[in-house]
């Protein structure tokens, strides 16, 4: 197995010394985005919110701090599939936040297409590091109200936030819906 393989991997499943490392640099690099989208979300304090596999841990604290009298929700060492959706059917978010590279069988898209079948009023935001056209077209097929690149600028993400929850779709310009 090549290095390069490897760190994917402790991206999905962190473990050991390169697991270490793997969420010391999720956490850095994903503490920026995460501050930004908190300052463009209202969160009252009794919302309930959900994180299924986004971040390397911290990013649940912040939205926890906001809503003190809610539930703050977050599937982030498990972070599988089949968890994502025993936790919504629990908890009944009204909105989910999707990472494409979910661990074990199913890719977040399987699992939007999952959740929006099941409860069709559920807002889906999939954010992800893969660019390639396919993947947001199968999270348009599947359901979801945007698809975002991690590295997107942060307009987009705005953008896409904002119509997720006005009701909107929010997707790259390779499938003709930006």
């Amino acid at each position: 197995m090549r290095l390069a393989d490897k760190i994917i991997d402790q991206c999905r499943k962190p473990s050991g010394f390169f697991g270490r490392f793997s969420l010391w640099d999720m956490n850095r690099h994903h503490s920026k985005l995460t501050d930004w989208g908190l300052r463009h979300v209202s969160i009252r304090k009794t919302d309930r919110i959900l994180d299924i596999g986004c971040g390397g841990g911290r990013t649940i604290d912040k939205p926890a701090s906001m809503t003190n009298a809610g539930k703050v929700h977050g599937i982030e060492e498990a972070g599988d599939a089949a968890e994502g959706m025993e936790m919504v059917r629990e908890l009944r978010p009204d909105a989910v936040i999707v990472d494409v590279g979910l661990p074990g069988g199913e890719d977040g898209i399987a699992l939007t297409e999952k959740l929006v079948a099941e409860f069709p009023a559920i807002v889906v935001l999939i954010l992800s590091a893969h660019d390639e056209p396919e993947y947001a077209q199968r999270a348009a097929a599947a359901g979801a109200m945007g698809y975002v690149l991690k590295n997107d600028v942060e307009d987009t993400l705005r953008m896409a936030l904002r119509n997720a929850f006005k009701g909107k779709r929010t997707f790259r310009d390779e499938i003709g819906n930006f």
